[in-house]
């Protein structure tokens, strides 16, 4: 089961967490990865940032989570999940 992220506006003013599940430099590939998320009832989306390069990335998060517990919880349900298990350098951190 996929844990509920917790509401933003409810909680503005804690810190929140979420999963990075990738970084990819196609930004396709990320809507592709973010549409399955999706489909799958995870709440999904990404950042554009720059690379060390100049060049455009994108991390992909899940969720925006009250606790870190709550966190990892769902980055274990990913790594249980067979279309999500190969993303072995996904973590959890403070959301931005």
């Amino acid at each position: 089961s996929v844990p509920t992220p917790a509401p933003v506006a409810a909680i503005s003013s804690v810190k929140l967490y979420t999963v990075q599940l990738a970084l990819s430099d196609n930004v396709t590939a990320s809507e592709k990865l973010i549409a399955s998320l999706w489909t799958k009832g995870y709440e999904a989306y990404y950042r554009k940032v720059r690379g060390s390069r100049g060049n455009d990335l994108f991390q992909i998060f899940v969720g925006r989570y009250g606790s870190s517990s709550e966190a990892q919880s769902a980055l274990k349900s990913l790594r249980a999940d067979a279309d999500f298990k190969n993303f072995d350098d996904s973590f959890v951190r403070v959301t931005q």
